[in-house]
């Protein structure tokens, strides 16, 4: 369980990264673009997210998260309050997560595994660039990959290609224009200097393989009649190690634009490294810093 979490929280920072390569182009292409470069203009934002993990016949391997944060698009940092549920141990585990966006680094923080830490030990450092290589993704031999910009999922609707209007809906009492849209993780290879490119292609096969052989990440986005994004969700499957089918959604929703935020990069004397913490923890621990 502990790997099949993993892998779903390394390829999902992974796709919000490459999601910033699209194909084509059309009106309502500009028109997300547009919304985006507006609300990056609004510097901060207040936001809620809900993810959730499914593996095909392993229920126990679900896990759901959900909470609400603030994001700071200049400092490029986003910090979240969450609460992880695991149906099938009928667990709850409450959480704390910061997101820099220079080093592809989260930071995680929950009392359920503090007496697991060293003395002086509040948080656990992940770096999902290493991660990344180890599931035989590359992230730096990728234009852009190489950081989890936490503003990466508005940056992307710049170039998103293949964008279809659904039409107007009502969100959460806020008129919205519905779009839906794909990526496709190949267009990479276009961007990528000649000297890069092996490198690149390699990291893109093993990144389509992971999510079952298809190069495509389906998304939708919500965009508000002052043109700012007021929801983007992601779903999208992927081939776990086993062989099992995993399912992974993501939605992420923002409001209270330019609100005063208060974003803290942890101490690092406040910090373990994951990779010297894992090899001790127990698999509930582990999987949730993991994921």
């Amino acid at each position: 369980m502990e790997q099949m979490v993993r892998c779903a929280g390394i390829l999902l920072a992974l796709a919000l990264a490459l999601a910033s390569c699209g194909d084509g182009g059309n009106s309502s292409q500009g028109t997300l673009a547009d919304a985006a470069d507006r609300t990056l203009d609004t510097r901060t934002a207040a936001l809620s997210v809900d993810a959730t993990v499914e593996v095909d016949g392993l229920p126990s391997a679900r896990i759901r998260m959900d909470g609400d944060g603030q994001m700071d698009l200049e400092r490029n940092l986003v910090q979240l309050e969450l609460e992880a549920v695991i149906p099938e141990e009928d667990e709850r585990i409450e959480m704390e997560e910061v997101m820099t966006g220079n080093g592809s680094v989260v930071y995680l923080r929950s009392p359920r595994f503090l007496e697991d830490l060293p003395d002086g030990k509040e948080w656990v450092k992940l770096d999902l660039v290493k991660a990344s290589k180890e599931l035989g993704v590359d992230p730096t031999a990728l234009p852009q990959a190489s950081q989890n910009d936490p503003a990466e999922m508005l940056r992307f609707l710049r170039a998103v290609g293949r964008v279809r209007q659904v039409g107007w809906e009502n969100l959460d009492g806020i008129a919205t224009n519905h779009y839906k849209a794909n990526v496709d993780v190949r267009r990479y290879l276009e961007l990528v200097p000649a000297g890069r490119r092996a490198d690149a292609r390699r990291s893109v096969r093993r990144l389509i393989d992971l999510m079952g052989g298809t190069s495509t990440i389906p998304m939708e986005v919500w965009v508000d009649e002052s043109d700012l994004v007021r929801r983007i969700a992601m779903d999208m499957r992927t081939t776990v190690p086993g062989g099992s089918s995993m399912r992974m959604r993501f939605d992420m929703r923002l409001f209270d634009f330019g609100s005063d935020v208060d974003i803290e990069v942890p101490d690092k004397d406040e910090t373990i490294d994951y990779g010297e913490l894992i090899g001790g923890l127990q698999p509930t621990s582990a999987a949730l810093m993991a994921g």
